[in-house]
Order: structure tokens, then sequence, then C-alpha cells
């Protein structure tokens, strides 16, 4: 992605796999390198065995991953909106990296998680990575209409491409 001038990554990272303050910082970091062309890929993980890999026995049931999910993306949008978006000035005569008054610890205490911020890291390009998911059960459907710039639709042959096309933009009207 730094190599070219045309070309995204798209990363897919579960939000069972990483705490989100981690997610964040890969994520903005490689927004960077990659100029404001990077994209995350949020899954909540699909099979028992994913979770083996994140140290679970077993998933969490399906609507309590989503559950978790939403209170995952109010972390990491909070964390991605820490720094306001002058805060990077790079004032060199007075050693200033970041004006200290536009960076802020997000102090977030939910269900599921707890994390004071900021981010350790500057506002990505465009404030935060390009998110896509691929939600088809109805509740990744609204998860998706909520959340994402970019919807991988699971549909097969055209007019079922149309409905659910047609499905993601009235649950995205509810969230706006």
């Amino acid at each position: 992605a730094s190599q070219t001038k045309h070309l995204g990554v798209v990363a897919t990272m579960s939000t069972l796999g990483y705490p989100p303050f981690l997610l964040a910082r890969l994520s903005s970091t490689i927004d960077h390198i990659a100029q404001g062309r990077f994209g995350w890929n949020i899954v909540t993980s699909g099979e028992n065995a994913a979770a083996q890999n994140f140290g679970l026995d077993e998933l969490p049931e399906h609507d309590l991953r989503y559950e978790m999910a939403d209170e995952y993306m109010d972390v990491v949008n909070g964390l991605f909106e820490s720094w306001d978006p002058d805060a990077v000035v790079m004032d060199h005569k007075t050693n200033t990296y970041a004006d200290h008054n536009k960076v802020r610890p997000i102090n977030f205490k939910g269900k599921y998680y707890k994390v004071r911020g900021p981010l350790n890291t500057a506002p990505s390009p465009q404030g935060r990575p390009t998110y896509v998911q691929a939600g088809g059960s109805e509740r990744g459907r609204d998860f998706a209409a909520k959340y994402a710039d970019s919807i991988i639709a699971g549909a097969n042959g055209v007019k079922a491409k149309k409905e659910f096309r047609d499905d993601i933009r009235r649950r995205a009207a509810r969230f706006n």
C-alpha cells in the first residue's frame, strides 16, 4: 500500500481477537503507511476453531457476539475521535508534536470493555480506516447497516443482490 497510489488494503480482524485499543492503534498505523487507503473488515468470528485461536473454548452465542461488537465499535470510534483533527502541530521551535489540549482520554467503561485512551497514534489521514462488513444474518445486517462504509454482499443472483441492497438501505436509514 505504501508503494502505490490507487490500491488499498483491507484486513480482516475479529472483535474477539484484538483488544479494541490494539486494533485501533494497528489500524491507524497501517492507515498512515497506506496514506489513507486501509480498511478493516469487521468480523465477530464464526467458528469455534477461530475462538480457540484467541484463547476461548468456543464462541459466545451469535447475538451476544454482535452485542459485544456494538460496544467494541463505541470504544474504537471513541479512540479514533480522541484526537482533534488539528491536534498535530509539529512546532519545531517549541518541540511540540501535538497540542495536548486536543488529545483526550475516552475513559470508556462498558459491560464488556474498559479503555482509558486516548489513542497513542496521530489520527488516520481520513480520521479512521474504512469499515467493511459482511453481515448476512438479521443481526449482522443491522450491524453492517449501522457501521460499514462498504458491505460484502453474500446474496447470489441479480434479484437477491437487489433485495439485499434494498434491505441494507432500509436498515441504514434507521441508524441515520
